[in-house]
């Protein structure tokens, strides 16, 4: 294969990291908890006439606000996108795309993941318990854990020979 058909490929390969989906779940529930109490004591304190203790509800409904909103980062979605010998990895988080890195594939430097091998501080995108193979990937002094499948390594490793 040459250098124009690689250009014409593109592959995406996404992958969902759910590990701290039961984290989520349960600050949800709780925030849900917190929601109504603070509901009934906005009714309870409008029927009371006690005026003062809505300053309080009205603190914690913005507290509830902001950890249902971080909740959003527990969990996303990784988008490990190669075009043309071009390789972008994102971070979906629903309607948030953040964008790690992107990079020619002649610059990346990659290599299975062994356990026994120490690599330093790795920043881990993908899930543990994924199917796929592990490996390690070496971009601008920075090391990043990828889960990808067979075609996507074989695209990676075709892109990087032919620079």
């Amino acid at each position: 294969m040459n250098k124009f058909e690689m250009e014409k490929i593109k592959y995406t390969q996404k992958i969902a990291n759910q590990d701290r989906l039961i984290l989520k779940s349960i600050l949800l529930i709780i925030c849900l908890i917190g929601l109504l109490t603070i509901i009934i004591g906005v009714i309870a304190c409008l029927g009371n006439g006690n005026y003062f203790d809505l300053i309080y509800y009205s603190v914690a409904l913005v507290l509830i606000l902001i950890i249902q909103f971080c909740t959003i980062f527990l969990c996303y979605e990784l988008i490990i996108k190669f075009d043309g010998g071009v390789l972008k990895v994102a971070k979906s988080y629903g309607i948030m795309i953040k964008t790690v890195f992107e990079s020619d594939c002649d610059k990346l430097n990659l290599e299975k993941y062994c356990v026994g091998n120490d690599y330093g501080k790795i920043i881990a995108l993908s899930p543990n318990g994924c199917a796929e193979s592990r490996y390690v990937l070496k971009l601008s002094g920075k090391k990043y854990l990828l889960n990808l499948d067979d075609y996507m390594y074989s695209l990676i490793e075709v892109a990087h020979d032919l620079s």
